[in-house]
């Protein structure tokens, strides 16, 4: 997670596709495991916040071994 985003707090699972220039889209090729985000960054201050409060974070994926047979 890196800081600087505008995700709402809250748990998540992404979902990963493959899209050609003209939109059409696959099934999901790859699936995020849940990602937890909260408010603070530091174990004995973090908290979860209320209901559509920012979270002030992003999420960066690295995808690897994906079949690019698609």
């Amino acid at each position: 997670m890196n800081g600087g985003g505008k995700l709402p707090i809250g748990n998540y699972h992404f979902y990963f596709k493959y899209a050609d220039a003209d939109g059409n889209e696959t099934d999901f090729v790859a699936e995020s495991g849940l990602v937890s985000l909260f408010i603070g960054n530091d174990p004995s201050s973090i908290r979860t916040g209320f209901r559509e409060e920012d979270s002030h974070k992003s999420v960066q994926f690295l995808l690897t071994n994906i079949d690019s047979a698609y």
